[in-house]
């Protein structure tokens, strides 16, 4: 089903960021971990495919590992990948300043600002 592998893409990206900000020496993947990705995925993974799941993921993260080795020094970032600019507007006041007048029927005001009652239940 398409549905569930995206999810499991998803969550796959999500596992395999958390390991490189963990700096995982060894990407080799336990099954623990691999049930883990299932489970955030919310897929379900049976045991006779877990042996071949865990050899594509553990392709994935060699394949990051192989990128973070490439000599990135002399690489200018970027924002976008085509040579563009962005146009910006000028900035200018486009409305006038009717707080006063808004704040005429608002029940309770202070410092110019909107007082209103507090909802959330069981803070004080």
């Amino acid at each position: 089903n398409s549905s569930n592998s995206n999810v499991f893409e998803q969550a796959t990206i999500c596992y395999i960021t958390h390991l490189f900000i963990c700096n995982t020496p060894n990407m080799a993947l336990s099954d623990k971990e691999l049930k883990e990705i299932a489970y955030l995925a919310r897929i379900n993974v049976k045991e006779n495919s877990l042996k071949k799941l865990k050899k594509e993921l553990e392709d994935i993260l060699n394949l990051f590992e192989e990128l973070n080795l490439a000599d990135t020094n002399s690489v200018e970032a970027m924002s976008h990948p085509l040579d563009l600019s962005q146009p910006t507007r000028k900035d200018l006041v486009t409305e006038e300043d009717l707080r006063e007048e808004l704040q005429k029927n608002a029940p309770s005001v202070q410092s110019g600002l909107f007082l209103v009652p507090k909802v959330i239940e069981g803070e004080d």
